[in-house]
């Protein structure tokens, strides 16, 4: 009976050679997250090459029909053809989650990065402003701003949501900065009179990239989440967003009318937006933890 064939030291080395030379961040996880959470917005984009905007009119179907040839996703109880409210609704949410994530990050970096490098009041000053602002129901504070503003645009929403939320990567931010100050490289760059600001810019932040995109993807969960959940209060914006598809779902009855068509495609859409920042971040976290890179290629 043949021998089983047992891999060589020299086949385990060019494996683990060719693992190394991939990026740490090429995985399957993280291209299945970047499907998940772009072909939404991408068949959004192109049914609204197609789609006929009279759709959005009250009355543009029969009203409350099931999907059909003529109106696939059928429509509402104003008669609205849901297929192309779903495709105009989509890219606003997008919109929402990435204008304010990336705010929120770009501004949560800096203020934790100074604040991580800084000594004396100014990082006392600035570690309690994100205590404080930690503190505050960011969900609450925001159910309040939008129902003293009215309707807002999306642009306008997603400046709310960053406002509420950079603290969650300053926070972040600034607990890597401590460990980092104290690193033999920035150390050097003191003993040659390189500045604080040059220090924390080009020596600290390079490092912190792979936590800043990780914060950046939380950032923008958090803010599609916080988008949907304020209009499904009827807050927030008054354009066509995928929250304001399931309120609409939500007031009409859809669920105890038995109307799948009106609330499950967006519902669809939300749950796979989510999935893929799920795994975008897990991913991330693979490249900025060495640990788990360790152990992924020790598997």
């Amino acid at each position: 009976m043949d021998a089983p064939l047992v891999a060589g030291p020299e086949t385990v080395q060019r494996a683990a050679a060719a693992r190394r030379r991939r990026p740490v961040w090429l995985t399957g996880s993280f291209v299945l997250g970047l499907i998940l959470l772009f072909w939404p917005l991408v068949a959004a984009l192109t049914i609204g090459l197609v789609v006929d905007p009279r759709g959005l009119r009250i009355g543009a179907a029969p009203v409350g029909s099931a999907p059909s040839a003529l109106h696939p996703f059928g429509s509402d109880n104003a008669g609205r053809d849901l297929l192309t409210l779903l495709a105009v609704g989509t890219p606003p949410t997008y919109v929402i989650g990435f204008v304010a994530g990336f705010l929120a990050t770009a501004f949560g970096t800096i203020i934790g990065l100074i604040s991580g490098y800084a000594r004396g009041a100014t990082d006392t000053v600035l570690r309690g402003i994100i205590d404080v602002t930690l503190g505050i129901p960011a969900l609450a504070v925001a159910i309040i701003v939008t129902a003293l503003l009215g309707s807002i645009s999306t642009e306008q929403l997603a400046l709310v949501i960053a406002v509420l939320i950079w603290a969650f990567p300053a926070r972040q931010i600034r607990s890597q900065v401590l460990s980092l100050r104290e690193q033999q490289y920035v150390f050097i760059s003191r003993l040659s009179n390189q500045g604080s600001l040059s220090i924390v810019f080009t020596e600290l932040l390079p490092n912190l990239l792979p936590f800043v995109m990780a914060s950046l993807v939380a950032s923008i969960s958090f803010a599609i989440l916080l988008a949907v959940g304020l209009q499904l209060l009827s807050l927030g914006s008054a354009e066509p967003t995928l929250g304001l598809v399931l309120q609409l779902a939500i007031s009409g009855g859809a669920l105890s009318r038995g109307m799948w068509w009106w609330w499950l495609p967006p519902a669809i859409v939300l749950v796979s937006i989510f999935i893929g920042l799920f795994l975008l971040s897990t991913s991330v976290d693979r490249l900025s933890n060495p640990r788990l890179r360790e152990v992924a290629d020790a598997g």
